[in-house]
């Protein structure tokens, strides 16, 4: 996983992906890290999702929602990791959905939320489960 960093007036490029099976993630997450898997609706595959440390500026850390796909099962979700622990400020970079929920990341755990495109996706941030209220398998 890699985060990328520019400057929020860049300018994205959009590619293509295919869907992610199972086993193609490593996270390197400890004692004071963490990681965090954001689910999606699957209208936002190719959107990017913002992270910020709450009481920072936004910095453009952002990765793309991708289309995972786990034995028969697909979803769309967002991995983010490794991060220091701590909360966090996420957002849709240059999509302008809302809205911009808080998550909590602690060490050496894979937390996971949901990311709405709006008030009808659901509360926004729900914690421990893809929309479906369905847990990954890693």
């Amino acid at each position: 996983m890699h985060l990328q960093h520019l400057p929020a007036e860049a300018g994205a490029v959009h590619h293509a992906s295919h869907p992610t099976g199972p086993g193609s993630v490593v996270l390197d997450i400890g004692a004071t890290t963490g990681a965090l898997v954001v689910y999606a609706p699957v209208h936002t595959v190719g959107d990017e999702i913002e992270i910020r440390r709450v009481g920072r500026e936004w910095q453009g850390d952002h990765v793309a929602v991708r289309r995972r796909q786990v034995g028969s099962r697909s979803f769309a979700a967002a991995l983010f990791g490794p991060l220091e622990a701590g909360s966090y400020q996420l957002r849709w970079r240059n999509c302008g959905y809302g809205p911009d929920p808080l998550v909590e990341l602690r060490p050496g755990v894979v937390s996971e939320t949901t990311l709405g495109t709006t008030r009808a996706d659901g509360p926004g941030l729900q914690e421990n489960g893809d929309p479906e209220g369905r847990r990954a398998p890693y």
